[in-house]
């Protein structure tokens, strides 16, 4: 499983997508098929619905809007995140909803420095 969170400002977000939630978007127009296979090019409006489609079924309460989705990624943007991470975390979170095969993140080196002077 991959790492399906993201910090944002203080708060930590989790995407997630259920078959409904795919087969919502598909109906939307947005079939995330297409982008996972490459049919469809990500662009920033893609984006923001993939991200806004995948808060919806953790963090509704209070009801989640596209705009409030487009202000989330827009604070990542402003604190040192890029809309590039946003598009491989949807992508990836995406393709592990259904199952597919997904490169695990690389662990950062702070997971890692206990391990190194256990070794030695």
């Amino acid at each position: 499983m991959v790492n399906n969170t993201i910090k944002i400002k203080n708060d930590i977000y989790t995407l997630r997508y259920s078959i409904e939630t795919l087969c919502t978007m598909t109906e939307q127009g947005y079939d995330p098929m297409d982008y996972l296979e490459g049919n469809k090019l990500l662009n920033i409006p893609v984006v923001t619905k993939l991200f806004y489609y995948g808060l919806l079924e953790k963090h509704n309460k209070p009801k989640m809007t596209e705009k409030k989705a487009a202000q989330l990624i827009t604070d990542y943007c402003a604190n040192n995140g890029n809309i590039y991470d946003l598009a491989a975390l949807t992508s990836r979170v995406i393709a592990d909803s259904l199952g597919l095969v997904v490169t695990p993140d690389i662990e950062s080196d702070e997971d890692n420095i206990g391990e190194e002077e256990e070794g030695k």
